[in-house]
């Protein structure tokens, strides 16, 4: 399958505490199942039975459709497939941990995409985890879009459009930033900002670490690529601080020490530190 294949998000997979911050993320999910006529999921775990689970609470699919301008003013829940071609499914599981019913859900339910919003540390380190023994292998084929809840959000007000200008892909090697790029590329086609500029970059004494990477010329993107030195931490941080991506795209395949660092502390730090939209991509 080639780099301009990805299949894109059919089955997106939103977590919810009810907060209010988290209304970006849910934006963000939303928007993708509509981009790709899916199915959205809007998943809650908390301590509260089935009986007394606040439904109420779940974000509001058809206002905010409404607001959009993509559906009239009062429509019916069953206008939400006929109009737009999306379904949308809300679930409650009781639990106190995060990590192991998430991973059971998505062996029960296949998802293609998770989105949720973070405060950088406690949740990825629920999702995101160096140890192939926790529970959340299960998670390892499918990728989790971060979005802080302190952070911008490249997200057009108007109608929740995905509008990405500037992507940072650090990459291990050539195959970490394939695992990384096709995904990608498939928010990329999703984007009103187009083309958008993709730059790939890799930490390191290796100066020919990306020689080898072939990218296709696409009307959806541009491509850049540097080799850098330095801590890998601090060099992708300040990048990103100087260069201002709307997303920074990371491969975690767990299988050597650089990548290691990227799946625990060090993507937590670097999504802490950078305050940015973070999409982390599972290795195969």
């Amino acid at each position: 399958m080639s780099l301009q294949d990805h299949p894109g998000f059919k089955q997106v997979l939103h977590l919810t505490s009810f907060r209010p911050e988290e209304i970006p993320a849910f934006h963000a999910a939303l928007r993708l199942a509509l981009d790709h006529r899916g199915k959205l999921t809007l998943l809650h775990i908390g301590m509260e039975d089935h009986d007394h689970v606040p439904w109420d609470r779940f974000p509001h699919v058809r206002e905010t459709l409404e607001g959009w301008g993509l559906m009239p003013k009062d429509s019916a829940q069953q206008d939400v497939f006929t109009t737009l071609g999306i379904k949308i499914h809300k679930h409650a599981l009781h639990a106190k941990d995060l990590k192991e019913p998430v991973a059971r859900y998505l062996d029960e339910n296949p998802s293609d995409m998770v989105v949720m919003a973070t405060e950088g540390r406690s949740a990825l380190r629920q999702l995101v985890s160096p140890s192939r023994s926790e529970p959340i292998a299960d998670l390892s084929n499918i990728p989790t879009l971060f979005l802080p809840t302190d952070g911008p959000t490249p997200l057009r007000e108007t109608d929740g459009a995905l509008s990405l200008k500037r992507i940072l892909i650090p990459a291990l090697n050539v195959a970490t930033a394939l695992t990384a790029i096709r995904p990608v590329l498939a928010l990329a086609r999703c984007s009103v900002a187009q083309p958008v500029i993709v730059h790939i970059m890799h930490v390191g004494d290796d100066a020919h670490a990306l020689d080898a990477l072939q990218l296709p010329n696409i009307p959806e993107a541009t491509w850049e690529r540097s080799v850098l030195r330095g801590a890998v931490v601090e060099t992708i941080s300040e990048f990103a601080a100087s260069w201002g991506p709307d997303l920074i795209a990371m491969a975690t395949d767990g299988r050597d020490s650089w990548s290691d660092a990227l799946m625990g502390t060090t993507t937590e730090r670097i999504l802490r530190g950078t305050k940015r939209m973070m999409l982390a991509v599972p290795g195969k």
